[in-house]
């Protein structure tokens, strides 16, 4: 199991939970440039793996929370996140 986000600049982090159940699933942090030609950009993502992400079934509704500090409002950005999950049988 294993899961992480995708932000634009501007974005902190990216939450995704279970809203059916309350459980939180995995937050996904950004990592702003160290290397000068990255500096003010989003150069990477934390992800969640190895760790229990929890159980979704069938029907249950997943929620995405993405966090944005900027200085004015923007229309131009979004969030997504991946999730790799095995099915139990």
């Amino acid at each position: 199991k294993a899961a992480g986000g995708h932000l634009h600049d501007g974005g902190r982090s990216l939450t995704l939970s279970n809203a059916s159940t309350g459980q939180h699933v995995c937050t996904s942090k950004a990592g702003y440039g160290t290397d000068p030609a990255y500096m003010g950009h989003i150069e990477s993502m934390s992800l969640c793996r190895g760790q229990d992400l929890g159980t979704v079934e069938r029907g249950e509704v997943l929620q995405l929370d993405s966090v944005y500090e900027m200085h004015h409002a923007a229309d131009d950005v979004m969030s997504i996140m991946m999730a790799y999950i095995d099915e139990e049988n």
